[in-house]
């Protein structure tokens, strides 16, 4: 799976998150526009890290407030995973 197709994904998972039909775009917020609770957004990581074999740090974790942050992260941590 390249790159686009895991943003993709992640955009697909934090839509059904949310129980919401919407274009997701980097600026949307994860509380404040999304609404994404903090046990979605667990399970979205626990999505994320499972799907991709991947462990997202705790301490990156507490930096993830956008949709933009999100995909940054999961785009860091394939680089570092290779």
């Amino acid at each position: 799976m390249n790159p686009e197709e895991r943003i993709a994904k992640v955009n697909e998972w934090l839509a059904a998150a949310v129980k919401k039909e919407l274009v997701i775009i980097p600026q949307h917020q994860l509380v404040e526009d999304l609404g994404l609770n903090s046990l979605q957004f667990i399970n979205l990581i626990a999505k994320i890290e499972e799907a991709f074999d991947v462990m997202v740090p705790i301490q990156k974790l507490q930096t993830i407030k956008t949709v933009a942050d999100l995909h940054d992260a999961v785009r860091r941590i394939e680089e570092f995973c290779r």
